[in-house]
């Protein structure tokens, strides 16, 4: 059962086509703006792949996330759309409805990119003490996969983990475009400290009173890079961690057509990384010395087949009971 625990966090994390995500950092932005509503902004990502939403749970002390999202519904013999994803990466993932009154938009004052770093240059600075940066976007934000993946390293969801992991993988995803595009004048962005060595509250414990203004160049450095773009992501988290941010609200009680839909994506993601398993393995025989190829058949099948057999026969049978229940 091993496999099938570590089956969504490893399909998000091997599959190579929601990369793609990350070659549209500004429209991922644009379609955040208060100027679209959300079922606008979630049918558009629902076309993507490699795009999750990042968002506060009921509890308000973690934030969650939740891939694959998609839209039942909307159809002529179906009119009404009902906005699923799935929750969770391990055995207990499962797929929940988006409840819409709870998706709310946020107009509030927060912290600069220079505070929530903690850079001295700019929170010495008295002229630029003078506004706060603006937050202006709804309660559940799209991310791309870079982060999704930033996410799915962590063990602990609370906004001071994530948001350090966030700008981690944001200052890296920055450096190696600037590295790949050295000719661009490019802000260079003050490194977050080594984990370690870091006090994991310094990126969001910072006193609304010491906001200051925007000060781009400290901030996020040149225009379109990733910094530039998804600076908001980090003061969501700062405003989760402040408590500003009102959580969304989601239900788990499935219909017939989610349960479909969960099945196919289930389906999909087994058939994916058996293909990959077993691309390795053969791999591997490809490269292991002739005393390393000599196995049994059991051993063949426990390493490539076993598993994908069982799961089969379960989706057969979630089909095979949707299918009596609709009868």
């Amino acid at each position: 059962m091993s496999t099938f625990k570590k089956l969504w966090k490893n399909y998000l994390l091997s599959n190579p086509d929601w990369d793609v995500s990350n070659k549209h950092l500004r429209r991922i932005k644009d379609l955040s703006s208060p100027q679209y509503q959300f079922e606008t902004l979630f049918e558009e990502i629902a076309k993507n792949k490699g795009i999750s939403f990042i968002f506060l749970d009921p509890t308000e002390s973690f934030i969650q996330l939740f891939h694959h999202c998609h839209i039942i519904g909307g159809s002529w013999a179906n009119p009404s759309k009902t906005f699923v994803g799935i929750l969770g990466t391990d055995k207990n993932a499962k797929p929940i409805q988006i409840i819409l009154k709870s998706v709310k938009l946020i107009k509030t004052k927060t912290v600069s990119m220079a505070e929530l770093i903690g850079d001295e240059r700019s929170t010495n600075n008295q002229e630029t003490k003078q506004t706060k940066s603006e937050f202006h976007f709804c309660n559940i934000l799209p991310i791309p996969h870079v982060l999704t993946k930033a996410y799915l390293e962590l063990d602990t969801f609370d906004p001071q983990t994530v948001a350090l992991a966030f700008y981690s993988a944001m200052s890296e995803f920055h450096q190696k475009e600037t590295d790949t595009q050295p000719n661009q004048d490019t802000e260079i962005v003050p490194p977050l400290q080594d984990e370690r060595e870091t006090d994991n509250t310094r990126l969001l414990d910072n006193s609304d009173e010491q906001s200051t203004s925007s000060n781009h160049q400290l901030e996020v450095g040149s225009k379109g890079t990733f910094l530039s773009e998804f600076v908001h992501i980090l003061q969501f988290c700062h405003l989760c961690y402040k408590k500003k941010i009102p959580p969304i609200s989601y239900s788990v009680e499935t219909t017939q057509d989610i349960e479909q839909w969960f099945t196919s994506i289930c389906f999909s993601a087994l058939h994916s990384s058996m293909v990959r398993l077993k691309r390795q393995v053969q791999s591997n025989d490809d490269v292991s010395d002739s005393d390393d190829k000599i196995s049994s058949p059991e051993q063949k099948l426990s390493k490539r087949d076993h598993f994908f057999p069982s799961a089969m026969m379960k989706i057969n049978d979630a089909m095979d009971k949707n299918y009596k229940d609709k009868s």
